[in-house]
């Protein structure tokens, strides 16, 4: 099976989720939050008290016990942390400040 894998890059807030939501969506590709994945994995060494600044041999040691499952509801896509919810994108309050008026 080949796989390919597109990243985009850019400052925050320049809307990098939204084009790679919409062209993963259009060209029937899975969109992945990797954000989401850096989060999980960050909550992983704080869990574990694993200091990922100045001990990334120790958290890179432990990688193979991080358990990171990705599923898809009506909702959006929902990133699990070793079984536990960790993120839904796009989040609750995310869906909120859609629906609110524009202030400018």
């Amino acid at each position: 099976m080949k796989y390919i894998s597109v990243a985009v890059d850019g400052p925050a807030g320049a809307g990098k989720s939204s084009v790679s939501k919409a062209v993963a969506k259009s060209l029937g590709y899975t969109y992945i939050d990797t954000g989401a994945m850096y989060r999980a994995v960050a909550l992983f060494a704080i869990n574990n008290g694993i200091d990922a600044k100045n001990e990334t041999e120790k958290l890179v040691s432990r990688l193979n016990e991080v358990e990171i499952d990705i599923k898809y509801t009506d909702e959006g896509q929902q990133i699990y942390l070793l079984g536990c919810l960790l993120y839904t994108s796009p989040s609750p309050r995310d869906r909120q400040k859609s629906r609110m008026p524009s202030s400018a």
